[in-house]
């Protein structure tokens, strides 16, 4: 909030106090700090995981629905809910060449956010808990986003994650035995 306030000395331009205000109220609950266990963090991340796994079978799910039905099925929420339940603005639907869709399993904005969500997932497995098929099970979700930026994340962040985690356990691991 500072960095903002400051670009005000050589900005002439107003700016929306009422946005500056919804930007704080977003940020104030990063200010509080829980204290929780090892045991405690490493269950969070694996409902996590839990979650990313069911939002990856539904894309893949999502995804093969356009070749078995047709790409009008990979959408169903939009066939039933009205309009007004949707958020303008964002590419729910996006083709890719010969009219089949890209995948936002199925709960996700944009392909951009599902794959976003998975690269998250895949870092967290590799960090925490390196089991194989989630690993598979993301990539293989990832890939029906046809998005770059989750492989953008997880090409920045891998190398770091793997570079931490250079000893032959997983971190969470070395949670369980600081806990």
């Amino acid at each position: 909030v500072c960095a903002l306030l400051s670009t005000l000395l050589v900005k002439e331009d107003s700016f929306s106090l009422l946005s500056l205000a919804m930007l704080m109220t977003l940020y104030v609950p990063f200010i509080a700090v829980l204290a929780i266990r090892g045991d405690e963090y490493l269950d969070l991340l694996n409902f996590f995981q839990r979650v990313i796994s069911f939002v990856a079978w539904c894309g893949l799910l999502q995804f093969a629905v356009q070749f078995v039905v047709s790409p009008a099925w990979m959408f169903p929420f939009d066939q039933m809910l009205p309009n007004a339940l949707f958020i303008p603005g964002f590419n729910l639907v996006i083709p890719l060449t010969g009219g089949y869709l890209k995948s936002t399993g199925l709960w996700f904005l944009e392909p951009s956010t599902f794959s976003q969500a998975l690269a998250f997932g895949l870092l967290i497995e590799l960090a925490y808990f390196r089991r194989l098929d989630r690993i598979i099970l993301y990539g293989c979700a990832y890939l029906t986003s046809f998005s770059g930026t989750g492989a953008l994340l997880v090409f920045t962040m891998a190398p770091l994650v793997l570079a931490r985690n250079r000893s032959a356990a997983p971190a969470a691991d070395n949670l369980r035995r600081s806990a």
